[in-house]
């Protein structure tokens, strides 16, 4: 029986606290902070605009000792819409909510809310709505009983977000998670809008008498930011991306995918619910944004989250042994075709790339040294290659490298739009990647030539819904992948190259 791989945290060194104030001209005020599941909190300023007014620039950092050996993240840290307080749950079992005022220097423990994950404010900053086991919670920012809103229909709660006015929550529940509502002071949940995978909702300060709201879809690492207009129904997909907020600047700010770091900024109209302009980096390595009405941005720093180690683990959990050494924010890892080698995407040194561990010692390299984020490895059949994809030429292409780390990267496809590699078929023939323009997501592959002297794309995969995570058969005869074309993401097999025929093998959602 062939091992499998997992990864497993294990504690970074505690940064020391640290306070920064200062002032400088800004037309938006953005507070960036970073909060990691284990020591480090960090607060400073960017700029969305080149014309700024005064405004007041503030740098705070601090470590919570309640964040040490913290195993999970239950939530990110959110910021109050006064931008007066910042609320989080630092991980582990029996956790309770923390909320950190600015103008202290000391966090404070909020008294019976055990097990609380994935807090959320109201508009007038007075109550901060969070999730237990099974039921959505409130609580006085400044303490006291939790009063219970309701159960949540799915078990869990995947993002909450409370309505303009305050008379409404929003909040997605379940696997496939849904949005639903229910009034503030609590009550019964209905059903908001059906779209099954979409989490993470926020509503949007519109005019009196329209309701609008931002949330993410897709499946469990390719998300795409969708607004929705509560009135008439109607929808646009705005980017790839995840966990979504509206700024006060006019933009919609967004991590770059559930599990790749980077935030984003999405001109954005309030009056048409449609972009005005290309969305555009603002910060590196981080993620989860939350953002205040008065116009501060609360993150976390993805890269000073602990260290983590690669492990065998049989098929039923028993663990066998560790591969290589930890690093920082190991994701993506790919087993070399020999077995003797993993590629994964990590960090040292605050920066991602492609490195590669060897299985039976405890020896790592580095495969890729661009400053910008490389990541997603996949070997070649051969396992002579390591291909890749990275933003080095200003988008996400797709890039190919020996895995002995000779020579140069090799552009092997590259766009405007975004190419994500995932599978190589068994005679080295064809690379199947996926390409994200602003609505939809298609499935193609690289066919190499006759002649060997290179490759050329084909559309495989076309459809006005989003494909994703396509695999080839061991075969090279079926191409299985998750499309949203039934309402809700579901795995369906395909004939491969040719295509044709198709036919749903999911029970449940993808």
């Amino acid at each position: 029986m062939q091992p499998g791989l997992a990864s497993q945290q294990t504690a970074a060194p505690v940064a020391a606290s640290e306070v920064v104030l200062s002032k400088r001209k800004l037309r938006l005020q953005q507070a960036l902070f970073a909060v990691t599941a284990l020591a480090l909190l960090a607060v400073s300023f960017l700029y969305f605009r080149q014309t700024p007014p005064e405004g007041p620039l503030r740098r705070f950092a601090f470590t919570p000792e309640s964040l040490h050996g913290a195993e999970e993240r239950r939530g990110r840290a959110v910021i109050s819409p006064n931008g007066r307080h910042i609320a989080y749950v630092p991980g582990g079992e029996g956790t309770k909510l923390w909320v950190r005022d600015l103008d202290r220097e000391e966090p404070r423990e909020l008294e019976g809310t055990g097990s609380a994950a994935r807090p959320f404010w109201s508009p007038d900053s007075q109550f901060i709505g969070f999730a237990t086991t099974r039921e959505l919670k409130k609580i006085s920012f400044q303490g006291g009983t939790a009063i219970t809103l309701c159960p949540l229909p799915g078990g869990n709660l995947q993002g909450g977000a409370w309505s303009p006015e305050g008379d409404f929550i929003a909040f997605g529940s379940g696997g496939p998670a849904r949005i639903y509502e229910v009034p503030s002071r609590g009550g019964e949940p209905r059903l908001l809008f059906e779209r099954a995978g979409s989490t993470s909702p926020q509503f949007l300060p519109l005019q009196t008498g329209t309701r609008g709201i931002v949330f993410d879809l897709g499946d469990s690492i390719d998300r795409e930011i969708v607004v929705k207009n509560l009135e008439t129904g109607g929808e646009e997909v705005l980017a790839e991306g995840a966990y979504p907020v509206y700024s006060p600047s006019g933009h919609i700010v967004y991590q770059t995918n559930r599990y790749e770091s980077g935030l984003w900024a999405l001109p954005f109209s309030l009056e048409t619910l449609k972009p005005t302009g290309e969305a555009f980096p603002i910060a590196a390595d981080v993620g989860e944004p939350s953002v205040a009405a008065e116009g501060t941005l609360v993150y976390l720093d993805l890269l000073s989250a602990g260290q983590q180690q690669l492990l065998w683990r049989d098929r039923e959990g028993k663990k066998l042994g560790v591969i290589g050494r930890p690093q920082g924010n190991i994701r993506f890892p790919v087993l070399s075709p020999d077995g003797r080698r993993v590629a994964a995407r990590s960090t040292e040194d605050g920066n991602l790339d492609v490195w590669v561990h060897e299985v039976e010692r405890a020896l790592r390299r580095r495969l890729t040294f661009d400053p910008v984020s490389d990541s997603r490895p996949l070997w070649s059949p051969s396992g002579e290659e390591i291909t890749f994809q990275s933003a080095r030429q200003g988008n996400t292409d797709i890039f190919s490298r020996p895995a002995d780390g000779t020579g140069e990267p090799v552009l092997l496809v590259g766009t405007d739009l975004v190419e994500r590699p995932y599978d190589w078929s068994s005679d080295g023939k064809y690379l199947l990647y996926t390409v994200v323009d602003r609505e939809y997501r298609d499935l193609w592959y690289l066919k190499r030539k006759e002649d060997g002297s290179g490759f050329e794309p084909v559309a495989f995969l076309q459809t006005p819904f989003n494909e994703s995570a396509p695999q080839i058969s061991p075969d090279g005869r079926f191409v299985a992948y998750c499309s949203n074309e039934s309402g809700q993401f579901e795995v369906y097999v395909q004939p491969f190259p040719e295509g044709g025929g198709k036919w749903q093998v999911s029970l449940l959602s993808c």
